[in-house]
């Protein structure tokens, strides 16, 4: 089964007279990658939920690192879109959780009426040639669609209503949205969407897999599996499935997906345990008698997101990047449809950047000039020679589409110039970017290098680092001369099982152990710096940390053990129990404030004075009886004088 790898080089978009995009509720920034993809630039995007603020700055976070510092951190109500540049496409994707059929609660609010009016005003404010609109299904039907599509006719604007499944354009994965497209263009609205054949999960992710964690089926999932399900994992069947891990409180059978066939959507809430901490095992796989837990990686492999865009570590933010964001296929394939709407001036002076297989390929009736026609042949004669200089050669014949004046796409060329498998040319540039690591940095290996791509072919999928110490390690197993791909791909094992044995180490803390928080680039420890909290579940490297506004996923190195005895454990214990319980109710700012005061510095016991202000508000939220209020309020008139001060 041929493998499918997203974009590894980001695309350049900083030509003249490039196409501009604006985007709201931009997101982690997903729609605007499949604008990039289809040759149009991200010049700003809006992203701001003032009811989550830390996930917002998370995600924004993760925007600028991939994006660009062009993004607008605050609610959409709020932006003055008189000062923003015009783009000339403009995209929304409004929140779609009341709209959602998977949530029991759906429903329209005030606040997404008041959105789409706020959509109105930029449409009004900015006017640009295309508006795009993406939603779930049902949001189709809603008032506040209707609002924002009689805004669009007001204007003169044509349109026409979508609905998309991501599966038909070439990610693996069942995915259907609603979306709008417009134009203020005389040109009829003819939109024609070019559909691929759908890939599998499989397909999309067999690379990643031996790399992916082992894991273990809960009871309830053995217990809802289909019976022959259930052997063929008992006797380790060379079979591969995705497995349903949510609805642990539903009795319906699980979701399954086989090796064959799409995954189904992925959804926000995928990766987060309803707590604000992060479920480790959003979904499972199983393969060949393993159980695997999924990477972030994993499941952008799924959504169609590029290798080259990064995601936070945390499962909670990756997923609800992912889950609330446009496949960047779909978006790219989309957009370069409505690119002919613009006004001529505003078309881009060249195609759209191709830089993976799964890109759009553009025709061309140009002709080579009579110096690239001398080129293309003499780096033909080299891919003919040398596997190095054929990697070499075919990058730069597809970097400058030197194919363009005979065939369609480079695996076109390859195959009918060369006789390349559609796979083919892709090893040996591979190849080719691994050896240009080992020549310009392993310097005492310089006349020790690969002398074929299958050599080589293990090293493609490491950092150019690991790459390095593998082929060190190789050619020492070799004792001085060329390894063959054999050692290489054993200097590679050594490898993983150093990391392996590294990170199944025992994880130093237990459950009940009151340790202070150290943030060392974990993004959702943000702002905790010197908190103290309790430890209340261990996970296999990472363990579950009970603070003063909620349960945090902490590795080791975000961990220092307070010198506590069993005792003062305990009272810590107690202290931390009574706060998060109070961080779970709706508090006035000074309740909070006093909360977060306690949390932010290690204690085992409460003064006099806090002891009494913490038995008040838990009385203002009913976890505290009457009888004891009582008595605290009598204490408490005694000392007025303290509380004033």
């Amino acid at each position: 089964m041929a493998t499918r790898k997203f974009g590894q080089y980001k695309p350049i978009v900083d030509k003249d007279n490039t196409p501009t995009i604006g985007t709201l509720f931009s997101g982690g920034g997903l729609f605007d990658v499949g604008a990039m993809l289809a040759g149009i630039k991200p010049v700003w995007g809006v992203e701001f939920d003032p009811n989550s603020p830390s996930l917002s700055s998370a995600i924004a976070e993760c925007y600028e690192k991939n994006l660009g510092r062009h993004l607008i951190k605050k609610p959409v109500q709020d932006v003055d879109f008189s000062s923003l540049v015009p783009p000339d496409f403009l995209h929304c994707s409004p929140p779609c959780q009341k709209f959602s059929l998977s949530n029991p609660q759906r429903g329209e609010t005030d606040n997404d009426l008041e959105l789409a009016l706020t959509t109105r005003r930029a449409i009004e404010t900015l006017k640009p040639q295309v508006f795009t609109l993406e939603n779930v299904v049902p949001y189709a039907k809603s008032l506040s669609f209707q609002t924002i599509k009689e805004t669009l006719e007001k204007l003169g604007y044509q349109y026409r209503e979508l609905i998309l499944d991501a599966a038909d354009f070439g990610v693996p994965q069942c995915r259907k949205r609603f979306f709008l497209v417009a134009t203020n263009n005389l040109i009829p609205l003819e939109l024609t969407l070019p559909k691929k054949l759908s890939i599998t999960w499989f397909e999309a992710t067999v690379d990643l897999i031996d790399d992916l964690p082992e894991s273990t089926l809960a009871a309830w999932q053995w217990q809802r599996l289909p019976f022959d399900v259930v052997q063929e994992f008992k006797n380790e069947a060379d079979t591969a499935y995705l497995i349903e891990r949510s609805g642990a409180r539903n009795d319906r059978p699980l979701h399954l997906r086989t090796a064959n066939q799409p995954a189904w959507t992925i959804k926000a809430g995928l990766g987060s345990d309803g707590k604000g901490g992060n479920r480790l095992d959003p979904i499972n796989l199983y393969v060949k008698g393993k159980i695997l837990r999924p990477t972030p990686r994993f499941l952008a492999r799924i959504m169609s997101v590029p290798d080259w865009y990064e995601l936070p570590t945390a499962m909670s933010i990756a997923t609800t990047i992912l889950g609330n964001g446009v496949c960047p296929l779909v978006a790219q394939q989309l957009l370069t449809a409505l690119i002919p709407y613009l006004e001529k001036e505003k078309l881009p002076m060249s195609d759209p950047p191709v830089n993976e297989p799964n890109s759009l390929e553009i025709v061309s009736d140009e002709y080579l000039s009579a110096d690239e026609e001398k080129e293309l042949l003499r780096l033909e004669r080299v891919v003919e020679r040398s596997f190095y200089e054929a990697g070499s050669a075919l990058r730069k014949i597809r970097a400058l589409r030197l194919y363009r004046a005979r065939f369609n796409s480079f695996e076109e060329y390859t195959q009918e110039r060369f006789g390349f498998t559609r796979r083919q040319p892709y090893y040996l540039i591979e190849a080719a970017n691994v050896v240009d690591n080992l020549k310009s940095e392993c310097e005492p290996l310089v006349h020790i290098l690969p002398s074929s791509e299958r050599q080589v072919r293990p090293l493609t999928k490491l950092n150019a680092t690991e790459q390095r110490s593998v082929w060190n390690d190789a050619v020492s197993r070799a004792q001085g001369k060329v390894p063959s791909g054999r050692i290489v791909t054993e200097a590679l094992e050594a490898l993983k099982q150093r990391v392996r044995e590294k990170s199944l180490a025992p994880f130093p803390y237990n459950e009940g152990d009151v340790c202070k928080i150290l943030v060392k680039g974990n993004p959702d420890l943000k702002g905790k710096g010197g908190h103290w909290g309790v430890i209340v579940a261990i996970n296999n490297f990472s363990a579950d940390i009970q603070l003063a506004d909620g349960i945090y996923l902490a590795k080791e190195e975000n961990l220092e053990e307070l010198p506590y005895t069993p005792e003062l454990r305990e009272k810590a214990k107690i202290i931390s129990d009574r706060l998060y319980r109070l961080s779970q109710h709706e508090l006035e700012d000074s309740s909070k404030a006093f909360i977060a005061e306690l949390g932010a510095e290690p204690r085992v016991i409460l003064s006099d004075l806090e002891e009494q202000i913490l038995n008040l508000i838990e009385k203002n939220v009913n976890l505290l009886d009457d009888a004891k209020t009582v008595a605290i309020m009598d204490s408490l008139e005694g000392k007025k004088s303290v509380l004033k001060e």
